[in-house]
C-alpha cells in the first residue's frame, strides 16, 4: 500500500487489491487530508481531499476511473450521516453528487476539511458536534477557532484537536 495511505487502517479491507493498486498509482503527491469509501452495489468510490483538490476514484465491475476537481469549485457539501452507512451530498458547479453508503472514513470531518469556517463563523449553540452551549466566553471561542483552523490546515490531527479542545470531554482525565 502507498506510504501516504498506510495510516488509513482498514482501507485494504474496504477496497479490493486491484483497486488499491490503481488508487496508489494515481494518487497525487500532496498530503491526503480526508478519505471516504462508498460501496453501492458493484460500484466502489473513494473520495480523497488534498490541500488543492477533490479526487473521486471509482471502480465499477473492474473498470477504474478517476476525476479531479479544484477545491474552490465545491459549492456546497452536506453531512447527512456517519459511518456505517454514511451519507454525504455535495455540488460542484452544476453537478450534484450523492453518496449514500459510505463504509469507511469520517464523513463529518471530511465535510469540515472541505468547507472551512472563517474565524468568526463558529456558533456555540450546541449545533456543532463536540461543542457545548456553555462556550459563550469569547476568549474560549477564539481558542477553539484557532484549533479548528490548525486542524483544517493540516497542522493538527483530528485526535490532537480533540485532546487540546477544552470543550470536548475526555474519559478518565
Amino acid at each position: 500500500m502507498h506510504a501516504k495511505l498506510c495510516k488509513f487502517h482498514g482501507l485494504q479491507k474496504a477496497l479490493g487489491s486491484q483497486f488499491n493498486q490503481y488508487l496508489t498509482t494515481n494518487l497525487p503527491k500532496e498530503r491526503v487530508r480526508g478519505l471516504l469509501v462508498d460501496k453501492s452495489g458493484t460500484k466502489t468510490s473513494v473520495l480523497i481531499i488534498t490541500k488543492t483538490e477533490l479526487l473521486i476514484f471509482q471502480d465499477e465491475n473492474q473498470t477504474f476511473s478517476h476525476r479531479s476537481y479544484p477545491r474552490n469549485m465545491i459549492e456546497t457539501m452536506t453531512f447527512v450521516s456517519g459511518v456505517p452507512n454514511g451519507a454525504l451530498k455535495f455540488q460542484i458547479r452544476n453537478q450534484k453528487f450523492n453518496y449514500q453508503n459510505i463504509v469507511y472514513g469520517r464523513v463529518y470531518d471530511f465535510t469540515q476539511s472541505v468547507l472551512k469556517r472563517g474565524l468568526t463563523g463558529a456558533k456555540y449553540d450546541n449545533t456543532i458536534r463536540g461543542e457545548s452551549n456553555y462556550l459563550t466566553n469569547a476568549d474560549h471561542g477564539k481558542e477553539v477557532d484557532r484549533l479548528r483552523v490548525a486542524m483544517q490546515n493540516g497542522k493538527l490531527s483530528r485526535y490532537e484537536y480533540d485532546d487540546l479542545n477544552g470543550s470536548i470531554s475526555k474519559a478518565g482525565k
